[in-house]
Formats: structure tokens, sequence, C-alpha cells
């Protein structure tokens, strides 16, 4: 259903992710080709390994809000993006983000 564009884990530019603490992405509603894939080494538009970033932050917190560099799949642009996640247990942690321009 997070893949499903018709399920209600859509709205707008709002999708869901699901991520374990290796770094394997096992749901993207953005980009379903991440789905299956480890994106420990991904980077955002500046450079930062932010895949890193969000399991240290669910390694020391059940939940938080980052902030990266990420092309809107509905605008193709560039844009800031903060991210919310929330731990789902000890080894899965799920997240929605929302662009808010450059």
């Amino acid at each position: 259903a997070f893949h499903d564009i018709d399920s209600d884990f859509f709205y707008k530019d709002l999708y869901i992710f699901l991520i374990d603490m290796e770094g394997n992405v096992l749901a993207h509603g953005g980009d379903v080709s991440l789905a299956g894939t480890n994106q420990l080494n991904l980077r955002d538009s500046v450079g930062r390994y932010f895949i890193r970033e969000f399991i240290d932050l669910m390694r020391n917190s059940s939940q938080g809000w980052l902030e990266y560099k990420w092309r809107n799949y509905q605008t193709h642009e560039i844009e800031t993006k903060m991210s919310y996640l929330q731990k789902v247990n000890e080894q899965l942690f799920i997240g929605c983000g929302i662009y808010y321009g450059n």
C-alpha cells in the first residue's frame, strides 16, 4: 500500500518510506525503484549522507525531524525537505517528509 498512489498513504507530494537500521529501503512511495536497495551511501544534493543521519537519529531517539536537500518527485527540482521519522521497532523506522522550498 505504501507504493500505491491511490492508497491513503499518499497526499499531494507526501508519501511514506520505510527503512531498516542497515539502510535497506523496504518501501518508498516517491520512488518504488528504491525498495529492496541499500541506500546507506546515498547523499543529498549537497553531499550529506542523510540516510546515515536518519539511522543515527533513530538510534538515539524514537522520533525526530531531519532536514536535507532532495529532488521533489512532482516538480523535479532540488528543494529543502524536512522529514519526520518514527521508530517502528529497534530495526525499522518509518518517515514522511515535506518540501518547503529552496
